[in-house]
């Protein structure tokens, strides 16, 4: 090739590079942002609220999607919807578990500290304050030594270390089941009558329920349709024992306005409002005590959702379990999908999710969508999708399981700052919170599943400058002109080949 033919591509080649060089500085789309870890098949632990999601890779950071009009993501800022995953601020990897509520989250690190961000209007953050922050801030008391974590809707607990449970945020059911209803608490209450036999607890949207380590079960807040399973509809802001006698449950999930929870033989108990079939036991009546879901089915976990009221879409009670042949069912209403069986048709009995997979590792509810993880790591949702809360990195509602975009980034800086009344959010175990201004069930057992009709969406959550962009598409143009201006000289020999 002649050394004229070499300045003729050569020329306009440089041009292109630079301009690639300028878009990509990092060799990603995302104009040096941190990046998540590479792959999806890394999914921990997954937990839906109403409008969001947060996941725990197995690197131990955390990750937001979805709604983030109240720093719900928290990335440090009410960024807008977010459809696929963003790392929640603070820049920490030892994230054990996360619970998404109504309009917040919490989560608990290694240090055995928890922290919460997002709405704080009934006090749901615990830091003694009712200002929203959209970074995770710190949980008052405890001696920041805690066991666990559960968001409800407007209320959180936690379980301490010594078997004692406190509970904080919004009581106007008694959910927090400090022996009074009425009044807000923005600190940790220890529940009525102080017992440090406490093994487990779970948060609904206005009740509570726990399971002591004799295997019994309690539940306090309230009970309009019979959620509390005390065989009455009087709402309680105490722990009340479930009716029946049972020593041998071992886990309990609680939605809006019925509860399950599974009994060490597999078997599996709903009780509450049955309006959508969410009881699983082929009706619709209302239940006040546990009702065993028909069949032999032995189940290794459950989880629940739905929310009360008629806003948002209908949604407004869902029930999925595991088996121990790995497989998943779910039950309820599913205007929105949330069955994930495919259709929109309300389902009054235990219905496969589509797709056949025997590899379900765990699966979770929130309030309009699901999702699940399989034993290969992987996550994928369903259901509504309006704010991105599915995390496929669009917006389109998904009736079967989709898998979660591996890809997001950072958005916004959630590594320090002050809330909107003045107080900043400090860490012991890194950088302070800043503000702005659902229920899972886990099980064991079970290869990679994947969904009918998942694909890998591609997406750039950050890029370049306008005035990058600019000088970018500058060149790209200068090298198109050079091609043209120089084509009326280039003379292709041997038939369009270049000559050595």
């Amino acid at each position: 090739m002649t050394r004229l033919r070499w300045r003729r591509i050569a020329l306009p080649a440089l041009a292109c590079g630079l301009a690639v060089v300028l878009l990509f500085p990092n060799g990603s789309p995302a104009g040096g942002a941190p990046q998540p870890e590479a792959g999806s098949s890394d999914w921990r632990q997954v937990s839906m609220g109403r409008y969001f999601a947060c996941g725990i890779r197995t690197s131990g950071r955390l990750y937001c999607w979805g709604d983030d009009d109240l720093g719900q993501l928290g990335n440090g800022a009410a960024t807008g919807d977010q459809p696929a995953p963003v790392l929640v601020g603070g820049g920490w990897n030892d994230w054990r578990s996360v619970s998404a509520g109504e309009g917040f989250a919490c989560g608990l690190r290694a240090t055995r500290a928890i922290y919460c961000w997002g709405d704080n209007s009934r006090g749901q953050l615990g830091n003694g304050t009712t200002s929203p922050f959209a970074a995770p801030t710190p949980v008052q008391g405890a001696n920041n030594y805690w066991t666990s974590v559960t968001a409800g809707a407007f209320h959180t607990c936690g379980r301490v270390r010594d078997g004692r449970l406190s509970c904080w945020g919004g009581n106007d059911r008694g959910q927090l089941g400090t022996g009074g209803s009425g009044a807000d608490r923005p600190e940790p209450r220890p529940v009525a009558g102080a017992r440090t036999d406490w093994a487990a607890v779970e948060a609904g949207e206005r009740q509570t329920c726990g399971r002591r380590t004799s295997g019994r079960l309690y539940c306090w807040g309230d009970n309009t349709y019979g959620q509390l399973g005390d065989g009455t509809t009087t709402s309680r802001p105490t722990p009340r024992l479930v009716v029946g006698g049972i020593a041998d449950w071992r886990t309990v999930a609680v939605a809006a306005n019925h509860t399950c929870a599974l009994r060490a033989s597999g078997r599996l108990y709903c009780w509450g409002s049955n309006a959508r079939g969410q009881l699983g036991d082929g009706t619709t009546t209302t239940r006040r005590a546990p009702r065993l879901v028909p069949g032999n089915a032995v189940w290794t976990s459950v989880a629940t959702g739905g929310r009360i009221g008629s806003s948002g879409p209908s949604f407004t009670g869902v029930t999925c379990g595991r088996r121990n042949t790995g497989r998943l069912y779910c039950w309820g209403g599913n205007a929105t999908s949330g069955l994930g069986d495919g259709t929109t048709t309300e389902r009054h009995v235990p219905t496969q999710v589509a797709g056949g997979a025997t590899d379900w590792r765990t699966v979770t509810v929130g309030m309009y969508a699901t999702c699940a993880t399989t034993t290969g790591s992987r996550a994928y949702c369903w259901g509504y999708n309006g704010d991105g809360q599915l995390g496929t990195a669009n917006f389109s509602g998904r009736s079967r399981p989709e898998e979660v975009w591996a890809g997001g980034s950072t958005s916004g800086n959630g590594s320090s700052g002050t809330s909107s009344g003045g107080s900043s959010g400090a860490s012991s175990g890194g950088s302070s919170g800043t503000s702005s201004g659902g229920s899972s069930g886990a099980s064991s057992g079970g290869s990679s599943g994947t969904s009918s009709g998942s694909s890998s969406p591609t997406t750039a959550s950050s890029g370049p400058t306008d005035a990058t962009l600019l000088l970018a598409v500058g060149l790209l143009l200068a090298a198109v002109a050079a091609a043209l201006l120089d084509g009326r000289r280039w003379q292709p020999l041997d038939g369009g080949r270049d000559a050595t």
